[in-house]
């Protein structure tokens, strides 16, 4: 049997377990002897999740491995037993209970410690920080007999712990020393959102308040701030960051940061290239982590390396996320970049997304926000954005098209259900709360369901009406008729042209029509009175104030314009389209009224096709017939002049 190595882990945290069961997954605790020592009484637990201790969750719950499965895999393990000392000339370590355990590689995974501020008074009785399950310990006993805390710190632990304490009914204080809330994180305008939603859950927040004392009055804590103003309660608890566990690494020699914790390169080694050092205790290009996906990046690379790889630790996901009961707030990727910005705010909730060369760097929301796993995907993967996305965003807060659920109600409140008029699920629910109460109630409030109708059960759904109330769109036959007549007018008149007589002398009536120059004059006239009244009948769809007789009728009617049209053309043009510009105004008035008359044969039919795919085609269709207008009044101004000129 093969001797294996000897591999020490110093620290049993989230990001030292996560080496160990990185390896066990990949077959790589085959070569080696492990042992690993642990500060607490207790294997690994689930830190990110501490706070449920306060609770009732027992420590036993939090237990991320128990130890049958250190057992299971032969992995020696000591808890309450930490190393004191490292000997790197013996290769050997010794733990504060006398154990002497050597080794061929070492693994520093000790993490951090809560850092406590110098403040007079910051080391009375009822004076703690939030860090370990020995802290929380005392904080519960003590929060059992004191009706109030006060949290120095408005940071990601700050407000997860002011919001435990809310929950056992502590009267609660959160102090920051910066202008707003997560200000590491968070813009100052998306400070002050956070601020007004933690302040409704009954937080009492002090900004820009440096802490300068702790008394002792009685049975309570007065703490005095540098502007002269204090606050009396039962508890103090600070919250006020970290400092990385690296006291026995500077012991033994090795290289340390410039902030704090030991160096390592790319391969988490150390200066001694046989130790290594993961997580909160060790500092990547001078700088410590005090979250914990870069620790379980670090994890993973030194799993796979002392498995035998070479993967290297790049620049780490720095994504910071708070998930309280009541808000969530996410900062992820390169959130501080200084490349341009986009935001949207709204209802109390704020997103922003930093955009370089066509790629989303970093993004902040607060107030929940379906897309940010997609979006924390697009920035891992650096995938391109395009100008519409960011057009969205601004307006309806979203990247892209919601995913449409089979319930209404659980869409997001910025999904579009009216595209006809771009009403969105926000718009129809402050309608309900102003007392619509039925698809008719919105449609005259918002001006939903009343183009083309088909929204009108979503609508319906979204209110909570009946679905008898949904009235099918007018015209839909009418409509259907009217459209396929159009296209069959179009196939001649784009196949064929009339002859033209080879002597004026003999030249036909109907020839005289597009020939004779008064008669040009009015069909040209025509033309351009049918074609405006066509634009102008388009605006009962795109300006709510235009709501006169039921959208049914004026479709179709606009319809009717369209294969009038057509044939005033035929009299005007004798469908000879001519040359240049004459002839792509000819091409352009056919490619309209062909488009328009597939975009009303697919409207009427759509609601008999599977959806999303009718609603997909009837836009399609549409956009491709609206985009056709606008050269039209460019080149019907070139052929005028053209033709009056000359």
């Amino acid at each position: 049997m093969a001797v294996r190595e000897r591999l020490v882990v110093i620290g049993n945290g989230m990001v030292g377990l996560r080496v160990l069961d990185r390896m066990v997954a990949g077959g790589g605790l085959e070569k080696w002897d492990v042992t690993v020592f642990g500060a607490e009484p207790h294997p690994a637990l689930d830190r990110v999740n501490l706070t449920d201790f306060l609770h009732g969750t027992s420590a036993r719950q939090l237990e991320l491995k128990g130890s049958d499965w250190y057992e299971k895999h032969e992995i020696k393990l000591h808890t309450g037993d930490p190393v004191v000392l490292v000997d790197r000339e013996e290769k050997v370590v010794h733990s504060q209970s006398g154990k002497r355990v050597p080794y061929d590689r070492l693994v520093f995974a000790t993490g951090s410690h809560a850092f406590r501020p110098e403040i007079p008074g910051g080391d009375l009785e009822g004076v703690y920080v939030y860090r370990s399950l020995s802290d929380l310990r005392r904080i519960r006993s003590r929060a059992a007999g004191c009706g109030s805390v006060l949290i120095i710190g408005g940071g990601l632990l700050g407000l997860e712990a002011a919001e435990a304490f809310i929950k056992l009914g502590l009267r609660t204080h959160v102090v920051e020393r910066g202008s707003g809330l997560m200000s590491k994180q968070l813009p100052l305008e998306a400070s002050r959102i956070l601020q007004s939603r933690i302040q409704e859950s009954g937080v009492v927040v002090h900004n820009a308040q440096t802490t300068e004392s702790i008394e002792r009055r009685g049975e309570e804590l007065v703490v005095v701030f540098k502007s002269g103003t204090c606050v009396k309660v039962g508890m103090v608890v600070f919250a006020t960051g970290i400092r990385p566990c690296d006291e026995l690494a500077r012991a033994c020699g090795l290289e340390v940061g410039p902030r704090g914790g030991i160096q390592v390169n790319e391969r988490l080694e150390t200066s001694d290239p046989m130790v290594y050092a993961v997580g909160e205790c060790a500092a990547f290009k001078g700088a410590p982590y005090g979250l914990v996906l870069p620790g379980y990046e670090m994890a993973d690379v030194l799993a796979e390396n002392l498995h035998g790889g070479a993967a290297v630790f790049r620049e780490p996901d720095q994504s910071a996320i708070l998930k309280l009961e009541k808000i969530e707030v996410a900062a992820v990727g390169e959130f501080q970049s200084e490349c341009p910005s986009y935001s949207s705010e709204f209802n109390g909730t704020y997103r922003r997304i930093s955009v370089l060369g066509g790629r989303i760097v970093g993004a902040i929301e607060i107030g929940g926000w379906t897309e940010i796993s997609r979006v924390r995907e697009v920035i891992r993967k650096r995938r391109r954005i395009w100008p519409w996305n960011i057009n969205r965003f601004i307006e309806q807060g979203l990247l892209w098209r919601p995913q449409v659920t089979a319930d209404p109600a659980d869409w997001p409140e910025t999904a579009e259900v009216c595209n006809c008029m771009g009403i969105c699920k926000r718009e129809i629910v402050a309608a309900c709360r102003e007392g619509a109460s039925s698809v008719p109630d919105i449609a005259a409030r918002t001006g939903a369901s009343s183009v083309c109708g088909s929204c009108a059960p979503v609508v319906s759904r979204i209110i909570g009406a009946p679905q008898d109330v949904v009235v099918e769109p007018r015209g839909g036959f009418a409509l259907g008729l009217v459209s396929l007549l159009c296209l069959l007018i179009l196939v001649p008149i784009a196949a064929f042209e009339m002859p033209v007589s080879d002597s004026v002398q003999r030249v036909s009536k109907i020839e005289s029509l597009w020939s004779d120059h008064f008669v040009k004059q009015v069909t040209g006239f025509a033309l351009v009175g049918l074609s405006v009244l066509s634009m102008v009948l388009s605006l009962r769809k795109r300006i709510r104030r235009f709501s006169l007789g039921d959208f049914g009728h004026w479709r179709v009617l606009h319809a009717g314009i369209g294969v009038g049209t057509l044939l005033v053309l035929f009299l005007h043009t004798g469908l000879h389209l001519g040359h240049n510009l004459n002839f792509l105004l000819g091409v352009n008035f056919l490619l309209l009224a062909g488009i328009g008359g597939m975009a009303g044969l697919v409207t009427a039919v759509e609601r008999s096709m599977i959806d999303p795919w009718g609603r997909w085609l009837r836009k399609g269709w549409q956009s491709f017939h609206v985009a056709l207008t606008w050269p039209l009044p460019v080149l019907v101004f070139f052929h005028a002049f053209a033709s009056y000129y000359y």
